[in-house]
């Protein structure tokens, strides 16, 4: 049994020794393996922080773009403001002047309706007078047609007391 417990112990010495130089073996091809497996994970993070850059360096522009669009957008907010409030001011002052106007129009208008029923009173009595005018007329030329009669009638006279003659006056029809 010596021999086969020598036997035995050097066996397993054996394959102590070779469960060490296995496990030197898997140790340095663990080592390996973390190590490449760190560099692959080092390489992926360094991928991952460039995306991170660029994609915080795009995130930056497009801050920036809207930020300046923002202000542009402000600036014109702020114009049409400007202009509507000065447009208002405009309008506030036309609807100021049209009824300073409207008023003025009245006035002018009672003053224009006064002086219209004045010139209405006025055209009464004008053909209160041209009927006036008209009667006198045929009164004057009825008087002229009378003169003329007489002025005919005085020179036949005249005519006929220079000749010596007998005069009749006959009645006209």
């Amino acid at each position: 049994m010596e021999y086969d417990v020598a036997e035995q112990a050097r066996k397993d010495a054996n394959k102590l020794q070779m469960l060490r130089r296995d496990f030197a073996q898997l140790q340095k091809d663990e080592d390996k393996y973390l190590v490449e497996r760190e560099a692959r994970a080092v390489e992926r993070l360094s991928g991952v922080q460039r995306q991170i850059d660029s994609s915080a360096s795009y995130l930056g522009s497009i801050t920036d773009k809207i930020g300046k669009a923002v202000g542009e957008y402000k600036d014109r907010f702020d114009k049409f403001v400007n202009r509507f409030a000065l447009l208002l001011k405009r309008s506030d002052d036309i609807i100021k002047s049209v009824v300073l106007l409207n008023s003025r129009a009245d006035k002018l208008k009672g003053i224009l309706d006064k002086k219209y029923s004045e010139l209405q009173g006025f055209e009464g009595r004008l053909g209160e007078w041209e009927q006036d005018l008209t009667g006198r007329e045929k009164e004057v030329k009825q008087l002229h047609n009378e003169a003329d009669e007489k002025l005919a009638e005085a020179t036949q006279l005249a005519d006929w007391a220079h000749s010596g003659q007998r005069y009749v006056i006959k009645p006209k029809k």
